[in-house]
């Protein structure tokens, strides 16, 4: 069991369902890397931009970037 609480798009009201609304361009799936931050919305926006921005900027590529994101949460053990 998590012990971040999370509020999925699902359940999201008022300003987090905006913010859920406005990334959804950008991350049709929003990932629980996101939801940890639902109890500020403005955290959610900006985690996104931030991921964007990691994945988008740089000589390597968005897919080698994904590849390591998930190999390094995996070897971490990581839930989110």
């Amino acid at each position: 069991m998590p012990r971040i609480a999370m509020i999925s798009p699902r359940h999201a009201t008022g300003e987090l369902a905006r913010a859920y609304r406005d990334i959804r361009p950008i991350m049709p799936h929003v990932g629980k890397l996101v939801q940890i931050c639902s109890i500020r919305p403005d955290w959610v926006r900006l985690s996104v931009s931030n991921m964007v921005f990691t994945l988008e900027a740089g000589t390597l590529g968005r897919r080698d970037k994904e590849l390591l994101a998930v190999a390094t949460s995996r070897a971490g053990g990581c839930r989110y």
